[in-house]
């Protein structure tokens, strides 16, 4: 069993990377065509159309990547100093009704944004030539990345009865 979270964990690590590095590449994405629309409007008083909405979505892609994360590093909103207080077989189940929570609430969004994916696939978007399915995608592909990035944390929280914070879920994998 214990081999078998490693080798989640090292899944994760490296999805978490190739994540990492898709977030920097829209955010390059994202800095430029800002950088150009404002070279444009106010250096030739031109303007592309497209530049806004290409900023806007790709800031959406970029915002639903990384939330996975910072998951996977505890960058999310927590009550620890109530879980804390708790002893430690009530903690656990504490602990193991909130991952629960969680991975259910994650794995609704992620139907709900397929459906919404669908509902959406023959729209175009206003500026761009293309379809509004490739903007809404990024709710379900980020969820998706969330639960994946939440399963060796729940196996933890299982285990131990504690949520690992950022710094620990690095050591470990390291």
């Amino acid at each position: 069993m214990e081999g078998m979270v490693q080798k989640l964990e090292r899944f994760t690590e490296w999805l978490a990377r190739w994540t990492g590095i898709g977030v920097m590449v829209l955010m390059g994405v994202a800095t430029a065509l800002v950088a150009v629309s404002v070279l444009l409007r106010y250096v030739f008083f031109t303007g592309v159309e497209w530049g806004e909405e290409a900023t806007r979505y790709t800031m959406i892609w970029m915002g639903f990547l990384a939330m996975s994360l910072a998951l996977r590093k505890g960058g999310h909103v927590g009550v620890e100093m109530l879980r804390a207080a708790l002893p430690l077989p009530i903690r656990r189940v504490v602990t193991m009704i909130a991952v629960l929570g969680i991975l259910f609430f994650l794995a609704v969004v992620i139907y709900q944004g397929f459906l919404l994916v669908g509902q959406v696939a023959d729209k175009e978007s206003v500026v761009l030539p293309v379809s509004m399915a490739w903007f809404y995608v990024a709710i379900p592909v980020g969820m998706l990345l969330m639960l994946v990035q939440m399963l060796p944390i729940t196996i933890r929280a299982w285990q131990t009865g504690d949520i690992p914070q950022g710094s620990e879920i690095e050591t470990r994998i390291v």
